[in-house]
Order: structure tokens, then sequence, then C-alpha cells
């Protein structure tokens, strides 16, 4: 049986469309990959370094700030990047302010600028650092979330991108409440 060229050119059309489908598709996965890679390269490590007197944590962006605490609060052991976060601000990303509680000696942050505002206005005890870095709101591409738990005994606050630290906190230590995800970021 002979099949004439224009039969040969309708067989052969849904494979040409599966194939352009499927550069399509496989176009659109490089550019994610480069803009989750670009996201990454901008952003700076955050440092989390742990009170063996008091049982607090300390996180901060800057690197300098990070080796001043090591170097010269010897109760400090440092336990390397909790997360990644922007040092400044990128499309969507908004500051996550830091206040230091002149009453525990630690610190807090919140991405909330109503909570930010009602801390500013109530509590005496904080005294307000301004922007610590940039994060997200919500879930982008590329994004982790970064949880937030209250330490109803010590009255202090915890923050980490591991589910699996959070969740055996929230197992293990009866006085860790969880207050849901505080802000997302890039790890």
């Amino acid at each position: 049986m002979r099949v004439n060229s224009s039969e040969r050119g309708a067989a052969l059309f849904p494979c040409k469309a599966v194939a352009g489908l499927l550069i399509g598709f496989l176009v659109f996965l490089l550019a994610a990959c480069t803009a989750i890679q670009s996201m990454q390269s901008s952003t700076s490590p955050v440092y989390r370094a742990y009170n063996t007197t008091s049982g607090n944590h300390f996180w901060t962006a800057s690197e300098s700030e990070r080796n001043s605490v090591l170097q010269n609060q010897q109760t400090y052991r440092d336990e390397g990047v909790a997360f990644r976060a922007y040092a400044s601000q990128v499309g969507g990303s908004l500051p996550v302010y830091r206040f230091y509680n002149t009453g525990t000696g630690t610190h807090f942050f919140t991405i909330s600028e109503q909570e930010k505002n009602t801390l500013l206005q109530q509590a005496s005890q904080w005294r307000f650092e301004g922007p610590a870095f940039y994060a997200y709101t919500r879930k982008v591409l590329g994004s982790v979330p970064v949880y937030r738990l209250y330490n109803t005994k010590k009255g202090t606050h915890f923050w980490t991108a591991s589910e699996g630290e959070r969740s055996s906190l929230l197992q293990t230590q009866p006085d860790f409440k969880d207050e849901g995800i505080a802000f997302y970021t890039i790890q």
C-alpha cells in the first residue's frame, strides 16, 4: 500500500506538535532554573548562634556582627547558616525588622508592618534596630517558609527554615508554641 504525501504529513503532525510542546516546556524549565539560581546568588546568609548559658539563639545577616559576637561573647556557639535572605530590597520583597528586647537580651524579627508598629507604640522594652534583611510575605518560585515558634517559658522566639527542626521542637519541647510561617526566603 502506498501512502501519499498529504497522508504522511498528517501522520507526522501530532509528533511535531508534541515536539513543539516539549521544547516549549524545556525552555520554561531552563528559565525557571536560571531565575532560581539568580535569586539564590543575590541572597546573603542569615547566621545563627546558640547561647549555651541562656539557651537562646542569636540571628544576624551581618557576618561582622556574627564574628564579633562569637569572638567577644564566649557563651555563644556558632550554628552556621540558618537560611538565606536578601540584603537589599528586590521585587516583591519586604523588610524584616529586628528589635532588641532589653528585658530578655534577645532579638525579635517581623515582616509585619502592623506588628512592628504595635511594638513601637506599646512595648517599651523593645528597641527598634531597623530592617535586618528582606523576604517575602507569600511563597514565590524558589522560596521556602521560615517558621516562628514562641517559647512560653522564656518569653522568646525561635525561627527556622527547617520543617524537621520545627516539628521536632513542637513534639519534644512542650514550652514551644507554633506561630506559623513568619516569612518566605530563598534557601
